[in-house]
């Protein structure tokens, strides 16, 4: 009987285990899509997750953020224009890793263009994935990104990394040439910490 139970137990973690990693990488994509909205960088690739027309959700914004709602209301919002060193003491980089993959340029329309960023980011302190990303811009926080995208491990060469959802897509305002743009891993912790992991060139 025992045996039976432990088969039964086996079969239905195989079948679960798929609806799970896409459960988990659809909730990326939406997490990804709210990073849009924050930051003003229109992607509408990104927003096609959402399940919404893009023209209520676009007429809905001003509104939520002028009575700071749903996404506006949380703290990722607020760092938005703040200089780096106000909201994160900043770490020491050997205790993350992480590269940017991509940048491009993205948004049209009235606004200045912005930047998609993706990439990859490990917090080795916390032994996990880090809780955020953020870019700034000569250390001013003016990008946002979420973390949680499935990468590739090579488990021979990077035995420390127990997790392959450490993938990051995100945005912020375009910089001068001129800039200084830095991506930061946001370890958890009390205070948070920044910890750098990429230069955008």
């Amino acid at each position: 009987m025992q045996l039976v139970l432990l088969a039964v137990m086996l079969r239905g973690a195989y079948l679960a285990r798929y609806p799970i990693r896409e459960a988990r990488l659809h909730a990326f994509q939406l997490n990804a899509a709210s990073m849009v909205l924050l930051t003003g960088v229109y992607d509408s690739e990104q927003l096609s997750y959402v399940g919404v027309k893009l023209s209520y959700l676009m007429n809905e914004v001003p509104y939520l953020q002028r009575d700071r709602l749903s996404i506006y209301s949380g703290e990722a919002y607020f760092l938005l224009g703040k200089p780096l060193s106000s909201a994160f003491r900043v770490a020491s980089p050997t205790e993350c890793t992480g590269a940017l993959e991509s940048s491009a340029t993205m948004g049209v329309g009235k606004k200045p263009p912005g930047l998609r960023i993706t990439g990859w980011a490990w917090d080795y302190k916390h032994r996990r994935a880090p809780s955020g990303i953020i870019a700034t811009t000569d250390g001013i926080i003016m990008g946002l990104a979420a973390v949680g995208d499935w990468r590739p491990i090579d488990q021979a060469t990077r035995p420390s990394m127990t997790s392959n959802y450490i993938g990051f897509r995100g945005y912020l305002e375009r910089a001068l040439p001129s800039a200084k743009v830095e991506i930061y891993a946001i370890q958890r912790g009390s205070p948070a910490t920044a910890c750098l992991i990429a230069t955008v060139k």
